[in-house]
């Protein structure tokens, strides 16, 4: 906007602060310059509001500086310097004496002295400073009057001066550019870079919440003017707070530097490296800050390395622990990896149709730049396979669930032009022998990683024959017999890792495709011919060598998985001429011969065997779970049971119960696909589907497979409880992940696994930590306060997991975990779950106080759990307790638990003998110094009246 030379000048003229040197006519054209702006706003008719805070504002300012003025005068002789009313002589004023008090004397209202303040004056507190000039003195003096008294509606001239300054006709933008003018010389604005210092000297306070609001105000600042976040001084104290302590400082400062790199059209290289490293942070508002903040940065760059590296990042943070944070990396991902391919859309090469194929170059080669993208995001994700398949399964499965038909159209295009993209790059890839992007390219589309072994390629190769051969319309027969030899060849060679996808992907070409059923026989014959053998060594008794338990691991695995993927029995019963060579091997149930031979193998006549029996028992365990898979009903035979039992009686070892909870999470998560695919399919006529004569005859074996998962944790849960609370980590984690499908799957009552889960609140695992919360937080939502009739039973259990964990009997009730300075509750977490709902908050906290209640007369020394009780007084000293009610509510109970310990003066005087067990009374006495200790704390802490 372009500002008058008139302007210039009048900025150049008004002081920038005025003091006792400021000429007296730049006051004075500060003042014209108020009354111009005031009139105008008189005669625009504004808000009478508008009138009455300039008027105070601008009184305000006159009064402070006049009051500053007016101090060399206050005790000076009294000599008028207008005219006065009446004129007095004074002999003390002759002697030089100072005169204390002018009460009795008329003053006129031009004298210095305000009538206001004559009163007795203290010559000490008097500033020994140059006076002010009369003239400048006076001048405050008649403007203050002035504003004051227009302000209560009094009228009253406007102080007249030597100075007068001529205005030139003034548009309603000169008025817009004089106002800037007045307020640049207010107090607040010319004060500026001294705040600024200030800010920057709180933010190496050690306190907290300096840091944090100091940076919420440089914020605020840069919001409205952002060129201060370009000195350097300001910025590097800025992103050196990312790196703070504190999640709330590092919250905080993220935001800051997020709201500047939006405004910046260029995005500094080492500024985003930095920044983007925190996208891994433990606070939960960090990351979710982060997220956001990429998704807005991935546009500005056109570096394709630094493109990949934020879509790697926000892959990565799909599987993050926090739904939010999840929900909102699917959507930035989306928008970053598949939006893009719209723009293809709009060059209007549609001419030949859709297809990669007919597409023209251009074309062609803006898919495949953004499918490079997606390739290179896959490669640089954790190394973890199963982080990788994780991450970008949900990207594939959640976009997919969440589209409308015409939107699932549409990524049916883009899925199909980056796949057939990224075939064309592996072909000439493998051409030039380039191993490690071929795999890249092979990884993205069956939702892989990448690594460099000719195992990792077949795995892929695997996936995805598997999934695309049932699919296709012709198939070659030649090609798919050449592809059923190789399977073959590949079990007999390759790890036991990749035997379930090559057997699934066999049993899928057999079964769909090529009808030929000798080859399972064939495979399953020679596996069962050959367990039988090692069962017939073992069970003699015998030394066997070496060579006699070679493939056996992998023939036990094979076994279960061909029973998994393919149904020998029922296929025998549709055509029995295809499966003639079944009744070779066995003529019965050829499903109870396979269980028979597993469950021999996890007997322990296999520990004779030592280190190979374990890896036998474990295997065939292993192989019992895919065995489970899909026939339920053997899990709840008598066979299973007791092999079940016997492996969690078993103390020697975990490694057997660590692999049958990872069977039962498996079965537990298959026997919820196949009931929710039998609703899908039945649809309604699930619920009024007619019961046929079978069924009213006794054959329930169709409804007896949908209730095995509620049998089996009926029977196990409280044994599996008991192993997420065992000393080894891997089956407390294993335990716990069945425990989570027990509470969303409904197959217990959730009160009898909120124990276990209060303890996973307090673990010091932060991903065990989370999974536990949000598991409580579901349990929460849909059960409420039905969770809480046992709370006792659960601190007590807290107590008990963290004694594991930490090996020792003395267990504290607070932690460091969130990297703030401050401490935690162990039982925090928790807390913020029930602190939500009034009854369920005030139960738990009447709980924390309930085991200090003893009777002196009854109460043993094994009772008395001084630990305990210390552990349950640090985690209320240090929750985070919000309100009055709570506060209060502990108190009263400190004081009834007081009364309850201790005794009745009259009956012990009246000779009622206590127990003689000094142990017990030294432990109540303890006890009863933590209950004071707590309750004088809490007075101290929340400034509770004695009243």
């Amino acid at each position: 906007m372009y500002t008058p030379e008139w302007m210039y000048q009048l900025n150049n003229s008004l002081a920038v602060k005025v003091d006792k040197d400021t000429p007296i006519s730049s006051i004075a054209l500060l003042d014209h310059c108020r009354k111009k702006l005031l009139d105008y706003v008189t005669e625009e008719k504004a808000n009478i509001n508008v009138n009455e805070f300039y008027l105070c504002n601008w009184g305000f300012i006159e009064s402070v500086l006049w009051t500053k003025a007016n101090k060399g005068w206050e005790v000076e002789e009294k000599k008028p310097i207008g005219k006065t009313k009446t004129s007095t002589t004074n002999e003390d004023n002759q002697n030089g004496k100072t005169i204390e008090n002018n009460d009795d004397e008329m003053i006129d209202d031009n004298t210095l002295m305000d009538a206001t303040t004559t009163t007795n004056i203290d010559m000490d507190l008097i500033e020994d400073e140059v006076k002010w000039s009369e003239e400048t003195v006076l001048l405050l003096e008649n403007t203050c009057k002035y504003y004051w008294l227009t302000c209560l509606g009094i009228e009253h001239p406007f102080p007249k001066s030597k100075v007068d300054h001529d205005f030139p006709e003034m548009s309603r933008a000169d008025y817009f550019m004089l106002t800037e003018l007045l307020a640049s010389r207010q107090t607040l604005y010319t004060s500026f870079n001294f705040i600024l210092s200030e800010l920057l000297t709180c933010l190496e306070k050690d306190a907290v919440t300096y840091r944090t609001k100091t940076l919420k105000a440089i914020g605020r600042i840069a919001a409205e003017v952002p060129e201060i976040m370009e000195d350097q001084r300001i910025r590097t104290s800025v992103v050196q707070r990312i790196h703070d302590t504190s999640p709330s400082v590092r919250d905080s400062a993220v935001d800051v530097v997020a709201k500047y790199l939006s405004r910046l059209e260029t995005v500094p290289i080492k500024l985003y490296e930095i920044v983007s490293g925190r996208i891994m942070d433990t606070a939960v508002n960090v990351r979710k800050r982060l997220v956001k903040l990429l998704q807005g940065l991935y546009f500005k760059f056109t570096d394709v390395e630094i493109k990949i590296d934020i879509a790697s990042k926000l892959i990565m943070r799909i599987g993050d622990n926090e739904v939010t944070i999840s929900q909102l990396s699917l959507k930035a991902t989306q928008e970053i990896l598949f939006l893009p391919f719209k723009e293809i859309e709009k060059d209007g090469n549609d001419y030949f149709g859709y297809s990669y194929a007919n597409s023209p170059k251009s074309r062609k080669r803006k898919i495949t730049d953004l499918t490079q993208i997606i390739t290179g995001a896959v490669s640089k994700i954790d190394s973890s396979i199963i982080a990788q398949n994780i991450a970008l399964s949900q990207i594939i499965e959640k976009t997919i669930n969440g589209s409308d038909e015409k939107t699932m159209l549409w990524y049916g295009k883009v899925f199909q032009w980056i796949v057939d993209s990224l075939f064309d790059k592996m072909i000439l890839l493998d051409e030039e022998d380039n191993s490690a992007e071929f795999v890249n390219c092979l990884a993205t589309p069956y939702l892989s990683v990448s690594e460099d072994a000719d195992w990792t390629k077949a795995h892929y190769v695997l996936a995805i024959y598997r999934d695309v051969f049932p699919y296709m319309k012709y198939h070659a027969p030649e090609f798919i017999q050449s592809v059923e030899r190789v399977l073959m060849q590949l079990l007999g060679r390759c790890p036991l890792d990749l035997i379930a996808d090559g057997v699934s992907c066999l049993c899928v070409i057999v079964d769909l495709i090529s009808h030929r059923y000798n080859i399972l026989t064939k495979i399953l014959g020679s596996c069962i011919i050959k367990l039988q053998q090692v069962r017939e060594v073992i069970s003699g008794g015998g030394d066997p060598e070496a060579r006699t338990y070679s493939g056996v691991l992998k023939m036990l695995m094979i076994s279960g998985l061909l029973c998994q993927h393919f149904e020998f029995d029922k296929k025998r019963e549709e055509e029995p001429e295809k499966m003639e060579a079944l009744d070779l091997i066995y003529k019965g149930n050829i499903c109870t011969l396979v269980f028979d031979i597993l469950q021999f193998f996890t007997s322990e006549s296999m520990d004779e065997l030592e280190k190979d029996g374990m890896k036998m028992r474990m295997t065939a365990l292993q192989g019992l779970g895919y065995f489970y898979a899909s026939h339920p009903t053997f899990m709840i035979s008598l066979t299973s049971t007791t092999l079940m039992d016997k492996i969690f009686e078993d103390s020697s070892t975990n490694e057997l119960k660590i692999q049958l909870m990872r069977v039962f999470q498996e079965f537990l998560s298959v026997e919820e696909k196949r009931i929710g695919k039998r609703e899908r399919i039945a649809g309604d006529s699930l619920y009024t589907k007619d019961i046929d004569i079978d069924t009213l005859l006794g054959n329930t074996e169709e409804h007896a497979e949908l209730g095995v998962n509620g049998s089996l944790m009926q029977r196990y849960l409280r044994k599996i409880l008991r192993c997420a609370l065992d000393e080894s980590d891997q089956l407390r984690y294993a335990a716990f992940e069945v425990v989570s499908s027990v509470i969303h799957q409904g197959l217990a009552h959730p009160v009898l696994c909120m124990p276990v889960i209060v303890a996973a609140e307090t673990s010091s695992d932060i991903i065990l930590r989370n999974k536990a919360y949000y598991l409580h937080r579901y349990a929460h939502d849909k059960y409420g306060s039905l969770l809480y009739i046992q709370l006792s039973e659960y601190l007590s259990t807290s107590y008990q997991y963290q004694k594991i964990l930490r090996g020792s009997d003395y267990v504290p009730g607070y932690d460091k975990r969130g990297g703030d300075t401050k401490v935690d509750a162990v039982l925090g977490v928790t807390y913020s779950v029930l602190k939500e709902k009034r009854k369920p908050k005030m139960d738990f906290l009447t709980a924390l106080v309930k085991p200090f209640e003893f009777d002196l007369k009854s109460t043993t020394s094994d009772e008395v759990d001084i630990n305990y009780l210390r552990y349950l007084s640090e985690n209320i000293t240090t929750l985070n307790l919000a309100n009055t009610e709570e506060v209060l509510h502990m108190y009263i109970h400190f004081l009834k638990k007081q009364e309850i310990i201790s005794t009745d003066p009259e009956s012990a005087a009246e000779g009622t003998e206590l127990d003689p067990d000094f142990i017990v009374a030294s432990k109540l006495a303890i006890a009863m110094c933590i209950l004071l200790y707590m309750k004088n704390l809490l007075v101290e802490l929340y400034d509770i009246p004695d009243e």
